[in-house]
């Protein structure tokens, strides 16, 4: 979402992901099925992210910072996602949610 450099494989995926989200949305709408979508950010990672461009140490994403200054962990993404399992979020579909504390 960011249009990082070397990183076009991947943002073509998640391209792929919302299109998908999209028209699954309304193929299952009438059935009363909601299909939503869950980007998460850079977050807490058990292990380093290898260098996807041969610099060790280093990701392309590396300078990144979230607005809210916190560091993303996987309770964040699961409280949405229980959210949007929920009756609550009963008209929310065909949505892509980014949980990454604003990334830029």
């Amino acid at each position: 979402m960011l249009g990082v450099p070397r990183l076009s494989v991947y943002a073509t995926a998640k391209a792929a992901v919302i299109g998908l989200t999209n028209s699954l949305a309304r193929e299952f709408g009438p059935d009363n099925i909601r299909v939503n979508a869950i980007a998460p950010g850079r977050g807490d990672h058990r292990a380093p992210a290898p260098a996807l461009d041969g610099r060790e140490g280093e990701s392309p994403t590396s300078g990144h910072v979230n607005a809210s200054n916190r560091t993303l962990h996987a309770e964040d993404v699961a409280r949405l996602a229980l959210f949007l399992s929920s009756d609550d979020s009963s008209m929310i579909t065909k949505q892509c949610y980014q949980v990454d504390g604003g990334l830029r």
